[in-house]
C-alpha cells in the first residue's frame, strides 16, 4: 500500500467491526442517505478494511465522501434508473449517487441476468466513487459465478511513462472466481 494511505500508529483509533459499521451507517444517514443505502455503503468500506485494502476503507475515504456530499458532487438520494435493458444487459443512470450503494445493486442485477441466461452485464453512468472494486465481483462468487468489474476513472490523474503532465485515469479492474475447494480467486488492480 502507498505510504500516504497508511494511518500513522499514533493517530490510529481501533474499533470493533460492529462499532465501525454502526458509525459508518450513522454517518451516511446524517448525510441524507437512506438507511438501506447507508448499510450498503458502510459494508463496502468495512469489507475493504477487513480485506486489508485500507486505501479504500474507512480511514482513507470517509473524509472524501463527506466533502463530496457537502459540495454537491454526490447525490444522497439518487433516482437510479434503467436507461436501456436487454435480457443479458442493462445501462443504469446513477444520478450522481455514490457507487458504494449503486454498485452492489448493479452487480445484483447482473447476477440475476446471469442466473437466467448465463451472462449478465450492467453498466452504470453518472456514478460517484465505487470504493474497493473487488467488492462487486466478490458478490458473484457467493452465487458460484465469475464476476468482473471495471471503472473508467477519468483522465488527467496519472502521468504517462516519460510524460510531464497527467493524462491517464486509473481505470481499475477486478475479477473474482470461485475455486471449488480452494479459496476464491480475487484480483483487483488499477491499470496505472
Amino acid at each position: 500500500m502507498l505510504k500516504h494511505f497508511v494511518v500513522p500508529e499514533d493517530e490510529q483509533v481501533l474499533v470493533s467491526e460492529p462499532t465501525a459499521r454502526a458509525g459508518m451507517v450513522a454517518l451516511f444517514k446524517a448525510m441524507g442517505v437512506a438507511s438501506s443505502d447507508a448499510e450498503l455503503a458502510a459494508d463496502v468500506l468495512i469489507v475493504a478494511d477487513l480485506r486489508g485494502c485500507e486505501s479504500h476503507g474507512v480511514s482513507n475515504m470517509v473524509r472524501r465522501y463527506v466533502e463530496m456530499y457537502a459540495d454537491g458532487r454526490l447525490n444522497p438520494t439518487p433516482n437510479v434508473r434503467v436507461l436501456r435493458e436487454s435480457p443479458v444487459s442493462a445501462t443504469l443512470d446513477a444520478d450522481l449517487g455514490i457507487g458504494l450503494h449503486v454498485g452492489p445493486k448493479a452487480m445484483d442485477m447482473a447476477i440475476e441476468k446471469a442466473a437466467l441466461y448465463g451472462i449478465g452485464a450492467v453498466g452504470v453512468q453518472r456514478c460517484g466513487h465505487v470504493g474497493m472494486l473487488a467488492y462487486y465481483p466478490m458478490q458473484a462468487i457467493q452465487q458460484d459465478m465469475i464476476g468482473v468489474c471495471m471503472v473508467s476513472a477519468g483522465g488527467g490523474i496519472m502521468v504517462p511513462t516519460f510524460g510531464s503532465e497527467p493524462a491517464f485515469g486509473t481505470h481499475p479492474i477486478a475479477w473474482a472466481a470461485p475455486a471449488n475447494e480452494m479459496p476464491p480467486f480475487v484480483f483487483d488492480v488499477a491499470t496505472t
